[in-house]
């Protein structure tokens, strides 16, 4: 519930404005017209169209009050907001789903990692993992791999890999947002000589195009 940014809601007041004096313009017409009716045909048979016009009009200003409502952007949860430079946004337009920042809980039960993808294998599911923290190598953290993308991304250090996520135990305490080190993803148990001449294979089959 705490304010994270505001939106710049001039344009939406401008349009608000004008909605608004419509609205008042079509309630006018439409009362003249209701008044007449008594004694005038042809503004009686004008009353449902400047009804139509006054409901149309009202809807405008509902429309245009629920857009200001939402360049007040307040946090989904509890957390820390994370981003990179606030002065950065600063009365930068933005683009329709464009993201800003992420709020996130100060420890976080879960980890992306970054799978290679020269390096990448079949991978069971809730396959087994095991996380290194730079700020403490010798302590590994254990964790169930719930997630790996279809395709292969840039990675943050340039190389092409695939996105994944695991969730730590629930018996480890959980590391501080931010933090980095290196997984240890564990699957299912292969022969020697596979494990030895899988790569080299499937180099040679690239170059040969089987």
């Amino acid at each position: 519930g705490q304010l994270l940014m505001v939106m710049d809601d001039t344009r939406i007041k401008g349009r608000l404005a004008a909605a608004q004096q419509a609205l008042a313009v079509a309630r006018a017409r439409y009362q003249r017209a209701r008044q007449s009716a008594f004694s005038d045909p042809k503004a009686n048979a004008e009353l449902p169209v400047l009804g139509a016009q006054v409901d149309q009009a009202n809807e405008d200003v509902r429309f245009f009050q629920s857009e200001l409502e939402r360049v007040r952007i307040t946090a989904p949860r509890a957390g820390v907001a994370l981003i990179r430079n606030p002065d950065d946004w600063a009365g930068r337009p933005v683009q329709l789903g464009e993201k800003l920042l992420d709020v996130a809980d100060t420890h976080g039960s879960r980890v992306e990692l970054w799978l290679p993808a020269a390096d990448i294998i079949p991978l069971p599911a809730s396959a087994r993992v095991s996380l290194f923290l730079n700020v403490d190598p010798a302590e590994a953290r254990h964790a169930t791999l719930d997630y790996v993308n279809y395709r292969a991304e840039q990675a943050p250090n340039g190389v092409l890999a695939y996105r994944a996520r695991a969730r730590l135990a629930g018996d480890i305490a959980a590391p501080r947002v931010g933090w980095r080190g290196t997984a240890r993803v564990q699957g299912k148990q292969v022969v020697l000589g596979y494990y030895l001449i899988r790569r080299p294979w499937a180099t040679l089959r690239s170059w040969l195009g089987l």
